[in-house]
């Protein structure tokens, strides 16, 4: 019973067997005593002290005895009833059996609702998580818009580069006296040039990619330089 207005079986033994879980309103019901802390003992009569207890009436039921099942703070977050078609009697032993039974039913129940929590906030972590890494996808996705002209550029200059390399080490090779070390220097930096647009092209490749930026470490001095 959560808010001391409506209760709802976890288990329910109808004598030969579980019978099907149902809800109930607790107002006019002895379970209301109960779910308020007392326990509660009535030992016949009871369709004559409760006739609104529907739930009653329709099992006959003439006795109850109700206890509550509490928490590590005595706060009640169930109970335990027992109806009878027979008058029914209530020994102090059997009632501290039941308050014993009640106990480990409360922990138990406790520990069910712990777990329950922790297996929702896992989830709603996991959710997002996922939410988070989807925002970034579409965020990087959405600068590649904006930077797209600025990247055909930084493409397009070291492949330029490399264009005027070649040509150069063509040059060097094809003169009457080829000079082979001009011909290496030009066609090494046709190399980096090459290098330099993969290294390009592959950054631009890892902002489309739905995965967690990287970090990494920059000498700032290199950068400069290379401006």
């Amino acid at each position: 019973c959560d808010d001391q207005k409506h209760a709802r079986t976890l288990a329910f033994w109808k004598g030969d067997g579980f019978g099907e879980n149902f809800e109930f309103d607790i107002a006019d019901t002895p379970c209301k005593k109960v779910l308020h802390g007392e326990v509660c003992h009535y030992r016949q009569g009871l369709q004559v002290l409760f006739p609104r207890d529907k739930l009653a009436a329709d099992w006959q039921a003439e006795s109850y005895l109700g206890v509550p099942m509490l928490d590590e703070i005595n706060r009640v977050i169930g109970h335990i009833a027992i109806l009878d078609d027979k008058p029914m009697e209530a020994e102090p032993g059997s009632v501290d059996l039941l308050k014993i039974f009640a106990a480990r039913a409360a922990a138990e129940l406790k520990r069910q609702k712990a777990e329950d929590e922790l297996r929702a906030a896992l989830q709603e972590g996991e959710r997002m998580r996922e939410e988070l890494a989807h925002l970034a996808h579409q965020n990087r996705v959405s600068t590649m818009g904006e930077l797209a002209a600025s990247l055909a550029h930084e493409i397009k200059q070291p492949i330029s580069a490399a264009m005027t390399d070649a040509r150069t080490c063509s040059r060097w090779l094809t003169r009457d006296h080829p000079d082979l070390a001009e011909a290496q220097t030009a066609a090494s930096r046709v190399v980096k040039d090459v290098a330099r647009a993969s290294e390009i092209i592959g950054r631009v490749r890892s902002l489309f990619k739905k995965d967690s930026l990287q970090q990494e470490e920059v000498e700032i001095n290199e950068l400069i330089q290379e401006m």
